[in-house]
């Protein structure tokens, strides 16, 4: 006679509860993620300047004057790169735009001479439907955008958000800063006090690293943004009919920006460089500029980032890759920029984890 072996799951009330409660947490959570992130930015910050700020200290500068001169040194410094660029990188934008239909018409026929491309791709057609469409854009003035009251009730609202969001980032940076102690440390209160010195060895790892990061992630920036402004501009000096020195600023600032994911700035400026030396027909200049972007791809991964970004993050590129795949496709442009701090950040606790397990 089979015995029949009967298993009876209960739930207590208060499972049901705290269950119902971190659902509630976790939605509420995903909604205010901007709030999240502007915090986490604000945190980022305060870790890139505290060792600064410390620093200063130290020498007997209160931290109130320490934090505020670093703060207004730097805005001063991005002010004053925007005021000495802005102007000449317009003015190259716009004469890049200006040849854009040129740009792409050489290409194509180009295309087409290697290329039985003729029955699919009429050059001459892309390049009249080019010159219109440029030819709108660069009329264009404010008065397009704000002809509707709708249309200027949106340009304001998205410039007073982003203003209130900048105001707010940098109050919290200051505030973070302006205390001795990571303002992190203060979650101590909801910790096993027995492991507080544990956790706090944790908070200050995080820190170091992110502040790590944000000043590895400025240098690598700037330098690759440096190196292609000067590789484009510097044979206008040696070589007659040489024209991409007149599109270096554009394209620098492009591969400065893009290079908050370190490498595919250099590779995006180095395919639009290429491209517009393909439109002069000329093959020296033509085989320089993909040189050119490939000596500094190699700069930069083989001394910069090893020395810099690798020795700050420690990320395999592999996840790199596929965090920032991920924090595009969750959070848009703003998981792209935060998603590799953040995995710095998980990878930190998850080694701890895994190290105070094996302790055990």
């Amino acid at each position: 006679m089979s015995k029949t072996n009967d298993f009876k799951i209960e739930i207590s009330f208060k499972t049901i509860i705290f269950t119902i409660f971190l659902i509630i947490g976790l939605v509420i959570a995903w909604e205010l993620r901007i709030v999240f992130f502007m915090f986490f930015i604000a945190y980022i910050i305060s870790a890139t300047f505290r060792p600064a700020v410390d620093f200063l200290e130290k020498k007997k500068i209160p931290r109130v004057l320490s934090t505020i001169v670093i703060f207004l040194l730097t805005f001063v410094i991005i002010g004053l790169l925007l005021l000495t660029i802005a102007a000449e990188a317009y003015n190259q934008l716009n004469n890049l735009f200006s040849q854009l239909p040129t740009i792409v018409f050489n290409v194509l026929t180009g295309l087409n001479k290697s290329l039985p491309l003729n029955t699919i791709i009429n050059p001459q057609a892309i390049k009249d439907n080019l010159k219109d469409i440029v030819g709108v854009l660069m009329k264009m003035d404010l008065s397009v955008f704000t002809s509707g009251l709708s249309s200027a009730v949106g340009i304001l609202s998205a410039a007073a958000t982003f203003t209130i969001a900048i105001s707010m980032i940098s109050i919290l940076s200051i505030y973070m800063l302006l205390r001795k102690d990571d303002v992190v440390a203060n979650l101590m209160v909801f910790f096993n006090k027995n492991n507080e010195g544990r956790y706090r060895e944790v908070l200050k790892k995080i820190e170091n690293k992110l502040g790590g990061w944000l000043r590895a992630q400025i240098l690598v920036m700037f330098s690759a943004g440096f190196f292609v402004w000067v590789g484009l501009s510097l044979p206008a000096l040696f070589i007659p009919n040489y024209n991409l020195h007149n599109y270096a600023l554009p394209i620098a600032l492009l591969v400065f920006i893009i290079e908050l994911v370190p490498g595919f700035g250099i590779a995006t400026g180095g395919v639009l460089a290429t491209l517009i030396a393909l439109a002069t027909g000329n093959v020296l200049l033509i085989i320089y500029a993909a040189l050119l972007f490939i000596i500094i791809q190699q700069i930069e991964s083989m001394l910069i980032v090893p020395r810099v970004m690798s020795k700050a993050i420690d990320l395999d590129p592999v996840i790199t890759i596929l965090g920032i795949v991920a924090g595009s496709l969750l959070f848009g442009v703003m998981g792209v920029i935060l998603i590799i701090p953040l995995l710095a950040v998980a990878k930190i606790l998850v080694t701890e984890f895994v190290n105070h397990s094996e302790k055990n």
